[in-house]
């Protein structure tokens, strides 16, 4: 066979843990994979050899996160085989430049390192968040300003618009909030 028309493993993620006990995992998403298209199989090297995964169930977990269940892997002890493995799709070469990361989707995770612009006590501040903190009760932006750091909510009600390209939040927060 012709090694130019075989095709290239395209790395998409990594099985990092087991996730309940039901035979999901906690995986990790390489940038370009598009995880709701789930009508192609992944494939993990099981001893030596491409062994197909199909998936039924995926849970984004940010950006890069994700909560993913296996057909036919339905305990701890089938999809055990796959911890630490990389996962990848099959691609013929013409097909290589489709793959790519769905940019419809925007996570909080994905702000770090912008500029933000804050409208605070009637004034204008501006600063980079450093860190976005998941919590399920109250998301927050770990942000600096000058030699400060500062804890704000990430609430859509603060956000007043984010410039992707420019890599730009504006936020008009209340007052006092910085004090807290």
């Amino acid at each position: 066979m012709d090694r130019y028309n075989e095709p290239e493993q395209i790395p998409v993620g990594r099985v990092n843990k087991l996730f309940g006990t039901d035979g999901e995992v906690m995986v990790t998403l390489y940038e370009g994979f598009d995880s709701e298209d789930n009508r192609w199989p992944v494939f993990v090297d099981v001893d030596g050899l491409p062994t197909p995964f199909f998936y039924s169930l995926i849970s984004r977990r940010g950006r890069s996160k994700a909560v993913l269940a296996f057909d036919d892997l339905d305990s701890e002890a089938r999809v055990s085989v796959l911890i630490g493995k990389e996962f990848y799709l099959l691609v013929e070469p013409e097909e290589d430049k489709n793959i790519r990361l769905d940019d419809s989707e925007l996570y909080l995770e994905d702000l770090e390192g912008f500029r933000i612009t804050l409208h605070y006590e009637g004034k204008t501040i501006e600063g980079t968040v450093l860190e976005f903190i998941d919590s399920e009760f109250n998301p927050l932006f770990n942000i600096t300003v000058g030699n400060e750091e500062y804890l704000i909510p990430a609430a859509d009600d603060f956000i007043s618009s984010i410039d992707i390209k420019n890599e730009e939040i504006r936020m008009s927060v209340p007052d006092g909030i910085l004090e807290l």
